[in-house]
């Protein structure tokens, strides 16, 4: 349709659909970065911010580490530290979390995390939030419903509105996680 000069108007849909896919593309890319813990085997400090499903909120939570030399090893940088900041222990009453850590090469298996009491790996991070808020480690059992002696190989502290676990008996390495899981649920019992 000629405008007042003669000239024809030209629509500007290409571009903005352009636009839009350009967009998509740059804020795609930037979400999946920031789920990596640690890349191309460099040691990193992980951290990200994850939504609880089981209470509908959003905490932090950050990895850090240290280093340790086991018995009878050598001295290496592990996971020795992960914090959850910004937990909303009202809003999750009645829940349980719990932190797994993978590998590249574990595929779909968890990496033991630290050595239990009775020298057994233990796989993941649990903690629960009782009916009134209460946030304690969550006693694991082993496979005829005994309770396992965790309780030398992690602790559980609260600072200022974080809560976290310090592994005394690392056993997962920095340079080998790649990614890690929340799982919430209700509270076991």
């Amino acid at each position: 349709m000629p405008n007042f000069m003669g000239e024809e108007k030209k629509s500007r849909a290409p571009l903005y659909v352009g636009l839009v896919f350009i967009l998509i593309a740059a804020v795609g890319s930037t979400l999946a970065a920031n789920l990596t813990i640690n890349s191309r085997n460099r040691i990193e400090f992980g951290q990200g911010f994850y939504q609880v499903q089981a209470c509908q909120t959003w905490i932090k939570i950050n990895a850090d580490s240290g280093s340790f030399t086991p018995p009878g090893g050598v001295s290496d940088i592990y996971l020795n530290r992960v914090s959850i900041d910004s937990l909303d222990t009202r809003a999750c009453a009645s829940t349980s979390l719990r932190l797994k850590f993978y590998s590249e090469t574990s595929g779909t298996e968890a990496v033991p995390i630290f050595t239990g009491g009775d020298a057994t790996p233990v796989y993941d991070l649990s903690i629960g939030i009782d009916a009134a808020g209460s946030v304690s480690l969550i006693p694991r059992l082993d496979a005829n419903g005994d309770p396992i002696d965790d309780s030398s190989g992690i602790t559980l502290n609260y600072d200022l509105g974080t809560y976290t676990f310090t592994i005394t008996s690392p056993l997962a390495l920095m340079s080998g996680l790649s990614s890690l899981t929340l799982e919430s649920g209700n509270l076991p019992g």
